[in-house]
């Protein structure tokens, strides 16, 4: 059929197209914008419940990498859904303007992809239309004549019903030579149905392996669970998986009274009377440096730790050190309250992966706090996750997990509940022991910019003169290019802070 000569037909017929594609239109519409509400209340919404449950709950940082992996899975899935339901917004809107406003475009827009009407056959109650290699089934209680030709051949509209409530129409060409034949019709049930069970089935496969993953124990192909894999051969090792020392004790002067060394055989030795004495700490160097030693500085030179990450003293010293290797490393404390003649470890974390930043940090009554931060599969962004002890590291427990979209430089906590994370440009405190977080306001004067060294720098932690206040030293830089330690205030628990007083230059051996 020429498509002006089908066009004039079509125009005649406009109160009916009209009738029969608006429902059509809006149907679709309603279905993108529940669809898409139901996906953001679920995936965004809901998951976002279930994560921070979870995640106040977890026992071990293994279990928290599954969840955080599941609940970025879940953002970004439902993220698609959303785009694509809201993309078929876009154009069903687009159908329904020109359809309401244009119609002479609409069907223009219509007759673009029309290559001639494919022949029609019936049955008693149903007209068979071939469509790409496909037979649509139109029941002729939904179908209307639009016109009627001078040779009998009518013109007619349809409506086809397909799963889920939806519609779609057709317009096809019913000719005087009709070809009637029995269509089995429980092909087409079964072919329906068959959609509707792929979708069930789908959708409890994803549950399914949502649940095995979360809940199935992780495998791994290296040992972590024994510093063998650290050692060599030669390297007696104790049956609490400590070393027995091997080499000869320093005799060297010490620079500083309380002084950590490592030996020609990476051995581990300390004083705590500027190297009068030296007592063995059964650890091997590369175990305090386990996972990616670095700061957002770069990498830290073998010999030179993490601050915060040991603490050599004659009442009390400690080291945080992993053991194993790959992937997944489990981390340990090593500590002694007898100036190092004997030595207890405890297991902080399992199955730590990506292991970046750390620090520990004890307060009064015994408590204290181990941050660790593990970068992730997000661009730039890092796990923070905090352990408790209560008994000076005796025992470790899980508290909290977060995710920041920048590389940590520095954790501060001035006791067990309040705390801060620092990045180049940020401040994230915490007021309930790390289970949640928000950004702190940084007053910045004009003539200084963010995206210093560090906030917060060790020793300028942040510290509490009194009761109402808080004082940390922040690194800033001018816009000359310069970079100084200015004083900073807060008067509500580190929300705000306000900018005091320059106090010094700071240069990069700082």
């Amino acid at each position: 059929m020429d498509k002006e000569l089908l066009m004039i037909d079509l125009l005649s017929g406009k109160k009916i197209i009209t009738a029969v594609f608006l429902p059509i239109y809006r149907q679709r519409l309603r279905l993108s914008i529940s669809l898409s509400l139901f996906s953001a209340g679920f995936f965004l919404g809901l998951n976002t419940l279930v994560y921070r449950y979870l995640m106040a709950r977890v026992q071990t940082t293994s279990a928290a990498q599954k969840i955080v992996g599941l609940h970025y899975f879940a953002l970004i899935f439902g993220g698609i859904i959303i785009t694509l339901c809201l993309i078929q917004c876009v154009f069903v809107l687009m159908h329904l303007f020109f359809l309401k406003r244009n119609f002479q475009g609409w069907l223009a827009r219509i007759l673009q992809k029309f290559s001639g009407f494919s022949k029609v056959v019936e049955d008693e109650e149903h007209y068979f239309v071939k469509r790409k290699q496909k037979e649509v089934r139109l029941a002729k209680k939904d179908c209307l004549v639009l016109t009627e030709r001078i040779n009998g051949d009518k013109l007619m509209i349809g409506v086809e019903k397909l799963d889920l409530g939806v519609t779609r129409g057709f317009i096809f060409l019913r000719t005087t030579k009709i070809d009637f034949h029995k269509l089995p019709n429980v092909q087409t049930g079964k072919h329906k149905g068959a959609g509707k069970v792929a979708i069930f089935i789908g959708l409890f496969c994803l549950l399914l392996g949502s649940f095995l993953y979360l809940f199935t124990k992780t495998e791994t192909k290296e040992n972590t669970s024994t510093a063998v894999a650290h050692v060599s051969e030669e390297v007696k090792i104790t049956a609490s998986g400590l070393l027995k020392q091997q080499g000869a004790t320093p005799n060297k002067v010490a620079q500083k009274e309380n002084e950590l060394y490592v030996a020609n055989t990476h051995e581990l030795f300390q004083t705590t009377d500027r190297g009068q004495h030296w007592q063995f700490v059964p650890l091997k160097a590369e175990w305090l440096r386990g996972g990616s030693y670095t700061l957002t500085s770069g990498e830290i030179p073998f010999g030179y730790w993490m601050d915060y990450t040991y603490q050599v003293g004659k009442d009390f010293s400690f080291y945080l050190y992993t053991t194993g290797s790959g992937d997944y490393l489990d981390l340990y404390l090593l500590f002694s309250s007898d100036n190092g003649v004997t030595w207890q470890k405890s297991q902080v974390g399992e199955k730590v992966r990506n292991l970046r930043y750390r620090k520990v940090q004890f307060f009064e009554n015994g408590t204290g706090i181990a941050a660790i931060s593990q970068t992730t599969a997000m661009s730039g962004s890092e796990q923070v996750c905090l352990f408790a002890t209560q008994n000076h590291g005796q025992d470790w427990y899980p508290v909290g997990n977060t995710t920041i979209n920048a590389p940590i430089q520095n954790i501060s906590f001035i006791d067990a509940s309040i705390g801060f994370i620092s990045t180049r440009e940020g401040i994230f405190y915490t007021q309930n022991g790390g289970r949640s977080y928000h950004e702190a306001l940084v007053n910045v004067p004009e003539d200084y910019l963010l995206g210093g060294l560090d906030l917060f720098q060790s020793p300028n932690e942040v510290t509490q003169p009194n009761s109402t206040t808080l004082e940390a030293k922040f690194y800033l830089t001018k816009k000359d290019g310069h970079m100084y330690a200015c004083l900073y205030r807060s008067y509500d628990g580190g929300q705000t802070w306000a900018f005091v007083r320059q106090l010094s230059e700071v240069t990069s051996a700082d």
